[in-house]
């Protein structure tokens, strides 16, 4: 087993890079990403965020789940 290394920013929560090791013990980045912090201010499919666009824009809101 190896090691995984996981890099977020604070725009969304936004993966920008995950190693794994490959079958050989390699590390490997496994996400596809930008270079810059624009490029990914600029995308407008939210390209490996994990808050979307209406993270702490929905005051009071609910949410039930079976009843």
């Amino acid at each position: 087993m190896g090691n995984m290394t996981l890099k977020l920013t604070n725009w969304g929560a936004t993966i920008v890079s995950l190693v794994l090791p490959d079958r050989t013990g390699k590390p490997v980045d496994v996400v596809l990403g930008y270079d810059t912090i624009e490029e990914y201010q600029k995308d407008t499919e939210y390209f490996g965020a994990t808050v979307g666009r209406v993270a702490t824009r929905i005051g009071g809101a609910q949410f039930k789940l079976n009843g």
